[in-house]
């Protein structure tokens, strides 16, 4: 794998955090278009004298900024409502999430007592398999 490369992660308060998911909503996740209304946003609370960072300049969340920080935001919206700890550290290679997903032989499919996460009415619980997928448990 190529070694990670330090990337600028523009900072995000509570407030743009909120805004941010509106706009996706709003504008079905397409994350081009909400980085315009996400920058718009940014320069408009700028402009009329909000208390934002230095830091936070409208150029410096771009698609790729709005779509990380929202896999972040429905990473910990996901550990909340599963009841995952909310504090393990991320990997820094996308790649060592993988041996969960690897775990069931190509071809195969998952059956729903290797999941251990369906309740008795054979109703599978998404949000406890997908924190267990993150979390690397098979």
């Amino acid at each position: 794998a190529p070694p990670a490369q330090d990337v600028d992660v523009p900072a995000w308060t509570p407030d743009m955090d909120q805004m941010l998911t509106l706009i996706l909503r709003h504008t079905s996740f397409r994350f081009d278009e909400a980085a315009r209304r996400m920058q718009s946003y940014v320069a408009t609370v700028r402009e009329a004298g909000g208390d934002l960072p230095d830091s936070v300049q409208p150029p410096s969340y771009d698609a790729v900024a709005c779509r990380m920080r929202y896999a972040e935001l429905d990473l910990r919206s996901c550990r909340a409502l599963s009841g995952c700890p909310t504090s393990p550290s991320s990997p820094a290679d996308p790649s060592e999430t993988a041996p969960a997903a690897a775990a069931v032989p190509r071809g195969e499919r998952m059956k729903e007592s290797d999941l251990d996460c369906a309740d008795g009415h054979g109703v599978l619980d998404v949000h406890a398999l997908r924190c267990r997928l993150i979390a690397g448990e098979s």
